[in-house]
């Protein structure tokens, strides 16, 4: 066969993906013709798309000293330069392509590429744009701009680039998907979910894209849709072996029945008994695109949750890497170097309740760095930090990435504000980044983890058996360990009739997330509305509205013609939400997982007496611990009869009611902005950081 012929044959072996076939032909031409400038090219792509990426090096520059003004060969050079993460390679590769030719416009593209890649997101956006600008049609480019754009929080822009792209491709099922993304940071829940069937449409085995819209229909109520679809990925054998325990992991958002929350939980542990004695390893590289979460709507559930939170810290013990700590580097450290890691999405409660003791901590005696997330976490928290020695550390999504970030960095403590409610904060622990790792009362249940050493909690949080709900060691602050500023309640309030209720009557609100509300507690409500035959019940809108509406039905059901009192308000400001909270009545805390220092605080702020019946666990304590600290005790219950009673008592009585809230007011002032609980989280970490380094030393 003529030399022709062959490389004829070996190019369409190449185009239908037969790189090793092609390979193989390519040599044979090479053999006779060692000179041929494009066959030692389509070599060197041959070996890279085989993996085998520094002997593609070699042929690539090869054909470069070959025909060393030609710009594919400098820019597929670059991109074997990119898969080994040869940055600055790579770029010198592409600035060649630009000077040699002018109407390139993939070399922008693989620019931005590599920019992203550093996280260099402004140089990364400048170059996607290049190359549309040299290529109005560039779907690539522009869905990759709509990408960097959706992780820096950019989501009208990332929507808009998105847009363009299914109007120019219709059929991008990566676009659709992520440009639901996009829809649900706007709360267009309904065109979201569109944009996720259309994805799944266009590629039925798209997983990511079935996974997005399970989670969808799962985060608007709809439990079977969203279940069924995540059952649709094991049925059809594309299961990496997770999918089993995502499955039985799943909690529907408002349940029907305690008897329905009691048959969840036993079936939940008795899976995870059995993954105890699988072995399905987990990439970290790949973490992030698993979408693999624990249940993070357990603490609701009103139950015991430490065998189960030891279950699932057990499974991914085994299944994770090992990274080992170098612990003898941190004596390095001048300072004790203390890490706060707040992750996307969980900003704004942490600088309610957390920027107060990290703006007094001593930056003289300790190094104090926020761990958030890129690109975006800095610039949602830095306003509120006005202590001039704190640093940043912005970490990436992927966790390989981030984990490497974080032990750079050399902490002798981690502080996880939340541990359990995203993949990240739940799974950075696992890799001991820190000697000292503690979780705390951002998400007031153990995590199970082995490598978190610490809970950090209160005395009048925990009961005297409180050492066994955890399996961190419990730590008993004497203090509620948050340093609070006083909510801003307007000194001027509206009327409750610009809230569309009435003035003359009990006006009694439940202003916690409803997905906190439990089956358990209808009961409650239904009592008031009995024994209150005027009373009106409020509570907020869910944002997404099929969860309120099967709050709504549920309630419902147990309390008959009375849930005519019950009023459910659109979602609404800080300063309207304040005004609202200073009007009504009295404040109805939950069950089982109260309010915790945002809504407890904000009520003290305002005066308004709230009735809390305290539980046996840390989470359904800390709306009495606030009253027990400020020293007023009236609105705690002692059990659910007496819940109601207060309930009705302090909104029908008014002048006990007026009394109970001077007295509220005028002892407020002992839960805000409570220095002596940051003086005992500085305390906590110089003993232990300090019992560390004598371990060490031995």
């Amino acid at each position: 066969m003529q030399p022709q012929a062959i490389f004829k044959q070996a190019q369409q072996l190449h185009q239908q993906g037969q790189y090793a076939q092609a390979e193989n032909l390519y040599r044979q031409i090479l053999r006779n013709a060692p000179y041929h400038a494009e066959t030692i090219h389509l070599l060197g792509i041959a070996c890279t798309q085989q993996g085998k990426h520094e002997e593609a090096i070699t042929w690539l520059q090869k054909a470069i000293k070959k025909q060393p003004v030609q710009p594919v060969f400098y820019n597929n050079l670059g991109l074997v330069y990119a898969k080994l993460q040869m940055w600055e390679q790579a770029i010198e590769c592409y600035n060649v392509v630009t000077k040699l030719s002018k109407n390139f416009p993939d070399v922008w593209f693989n620019m931005a590429n590599v920019f992203k890649a550093q996280y260099k997101v402004e140089q990364a956006i400048e170059y996607y744009k290049k190359a549309i600008k040299f290529s109005p049609n560039h779907t690539k480019a522009m869905y990759n701009l709509g990408n960097i754009l959706l992780e820096t929080g950019k989501m009208r822009s990332a929507r808009e680039w998105y847009e363009k792209v299914v109007a120019i491709q219709p059929d991008y099922a990566e676009a659709h998907n992520n440009l639901g993304s996009a829809l649900e940071a706007w709360n267009e829940y309904e065109l979201a979910l569109n944009h996720y069937q259309k994805s799944v449409e266009i590629k039925p085995d798209f997983i990511e894209g079935i996974k997005n819209l399970a989670n969808a229909y799962l985060r608007r109520g709809d439990y079977e849709k969203g279940k069924s679809l995540l059952q649709s990925i094991i049925d059809d054998k594309k299961s990496t072996g997770w999918e089993d325990l995502m499955l039985a992991s799943l909690t529907p958002v408002i349940y029907e029945s305690g008897q329905a929350i009691d048959d969840y939980l036993e079936q939940l542990e008795q899976t995870l008994e059995h993954y105890t004695q699988c072995r399905f390893p987990l990439d970290i590289a790949s973490l992030h695109d698993q979408r693999l979460e624990i249940a993070s709507g357990l603490p609701y559930l009103g139950s015991d949750l430490t065998p189960i939170q030891s279950l699932y810290g057990k499974i991914f013990s085994r299944a994770l890497p090992r990274v080992p700590l170098n612990q003898n580097k941190n004596d390095h450290n001048v300072k004790p170097h203390i890490g706060f890691v707040v992750t996307n999405g969980h900003e704004g409660v942490f600088m309610k309740c957390m920027a107060g003791i990290i703006n007094h901590f001593d930056t003289l005696r300790f190094e104090v760095t926020i761990v958030c997330s890129f690109p975006n976490g800095q610039e949602k928290l830095q306003p509120a930090i006005t202590n001039s020695g704190v640093r940043f550390l912005s970490i990436p999504k992927q966790l390989d990435h981030a984990v490497h970030l974080l032990m750079k960095s050399n902490f002798d403590a981690l502080h996880y504000w939340e541990v359990g409610t995203d993949y990240q904060n739940y799974f950075l622990p696992f890799f001991r980044i820190a000697p000292i790792q503690c979780a705390t009362w951002g998400w007031p249940v153990t995590t199970g983890i082995p490598t978190i050493d610490y809970f950090l909690s209160c005395e009048l949080l925990e009961t005297e058996a409180a050492d066994t709900h955890y399996t961190e060691k419990l730590i008993r602050f004497k203090k509620l360990p948050t340093y609070y500023l006083r909510p801003p309640v307007p000194t001027e309030l509206e009327s409750l009739s610009t809230f569309g209720l009435p003035t003359d009557v009990p006006i009694y609100l439940c202003a916690q997330n409803l997905r906190k509300i439990h089956p358990h507690f209808d009961y409650l409500v239904s009592a008031i509305l009995r024994r209150d035959e005027k009373g009106y019940i409020v509570f907020i809108h869910d944002a997404q509205p099929n969860v309120t509406h099967l709050l709504q039905a549920r309630l419902r059901k147990i309390c008959g013609s009375n849930f005519d009192r019950i009023v459910f308000l659109e979602r609404m400001s800080e300063e309207r939400y304040l005004n609202l909270v200073a009007k009504v009545h009295v404040i109805l805390d939950t069950l089982y997982y109260t309010g915790g220092a945002n809504t407890a605080y904000d009520a003290i702020a305002a005066g308004t007496p709230y009735i809390t019946l305290p539980w046996d666990f840390h989470r359904g304590r800390y709306g009495a611990a606030a009253y027990q600290q400020i020293g007023v005790e009236e609105a705690i219950a002692t059990d659910l009869g007496d819940y109601v009673t207060k309930a009705i008592r302090i909104a029908n009585e008014a002048t006990y009611r007026e009394t109970l809230s001077q007295k509220i007011l005028s002892n407020a002032h002992k839960v805000f902005e409570d220095v002596e609980a940051v003086r005992e989280l500085e305390q906590f970490f110089l003993e232990k950081i300090q019992k560390v380094k004598e371990a060490i030393a031995g």
